[in-house]
């Protein structure tokens, strides 16, 4: 997606950040301020998919903080998560459940503000405010678990349970399980997966509906594949979702590709559909009698219509 950008596109959302924050520094450069504080956002620190041009302009932000310390003046430079009922994740419908699901839950207008108040009291240069959860992110952003930061993140909080298992594990618990149980329990592990992606119940999700039909688009397919990469530990193509467009399909798919042989299909079978009987074949004397019969329908016809076409009507 970056190298789909344009500088034009690149210029328009940076330059209120970026502009902005140097006319301010230059402004109040000789000024005794007790604080300068710029509000930047989590996507310089983690990175946002499809928004590099706004992830850079929060970055300068951060670079602005360092550079104004550096030379003896006040700067704090918070980068901000998403916030609940205000802001950009509440002003889209679902974008706040969205990130939540990615890992990255809203603050509550309470907690920004009371946050707020403890960073500038610690005269901090940089810092992150958010509720974050690390392992989470890592599922849904497959870049991110190659990254060190990010690492090291998540071994601090390695105490802290998960409430949906590590990654991988349920794919052991597929193969453990009896011939007989396996594709019912891969089956059940996808609906609940594509369920969450969806934000339904899983009851919804039918075995042989096609997922577009159910509402999957192509974001919630790069969701999907990222979710059942991390959680089944396969390497996925995200075409697969359209490749195999039903639960049926892509447990059939993800069981050859994890080398799980699976048991009998746990939904029941489709009666076969009937052979239609052979055409009877038609005789000079069949045909003979189809069109008399025409013909009569078509004096029938004729014969209800008023008396002229243009003026008349049909009694």
């Amino acid at each position: 997606v970056l190298v789909t950008q344009t500088p034009e596109r690149f210029a328009r959302v940076m330059r209120p950040k970026v502009a902005g924050a140097w006319n301010l520094h230059e402004a109040t450069r000789g000024l005794p301020l007790d604080a300068f504080v710029l509000f930047s956002s989590m996507a310089s620190v983690l990175g946002a998919a499809g928004q590099g041009n706004y992830a850079a302009s929060n970055a300068v932000l951060d670079a602005r903080a360092h550079h104004r310390v550096a030379a003896g003046l006040p700067a704090t430079s918070v980068n901000w998560g998403a916030w609940r009922e205000v802001g950009m994740a509440a002003a889209q419908e679902n974008r706040g459940e969205r990130l939540a699901s990615r890992g990255l839950d809203g603050l509550a207008p309470d907690e920004g503000v009371e946050t707020f108040a403890r960073l500038l009291s610690q005269g901090a240069v940089q810092r992150a405010a958010m509720r974050f959860h690390p392992r989470r992110w890592q599922e849904f952003h497959l870049a991110a678990a190659r990254s060190p930061f990010l690492a090291e993140l998540a071994d601090d909080l390695a105490g802290q349970a998960d409430p949906r298992g590590a990654a991988g594990s349920i794919r052991s618990q597929i193969a453990s399980a009896p011939a007989g149980e396996r594709r019912a329990a891969l089956e059940a592990h996808l609906r609940d997966q594509i369920a969450r992606v969806l934000r339904c119940e899983p009851s919804r999700v039918g075995a042989g509906t096609p997922l577009q039909q159910a509402g999957l688009d192509s974001l919630m397919a790069m969701e999907l594949r990222n979710r059942l990469e991390a959680s089944l530990g396969v390497s996925l193509n995200v075409t697969l979702i359209w490749r195999h467009p039903t639960v049926v399909d892509l447990a059939e798919y993800l069981a050859s590709a994890m080398d799980i042989p699976l048991g009998a299909s746990a939904e029941p079978a489709l009666p076969p559909v009937p052979e239609a009987p052979p055409a009877a074949a038609l005789t000079d004397d069949g045909a003979q009698k189809i069109a008399k019969v025409l013909r009569a329908l078509k004096r029938l016809s004729a014969s209800r219509r008023g008396p002229s076409e243009e003026g008349g009507t049909d009694r």
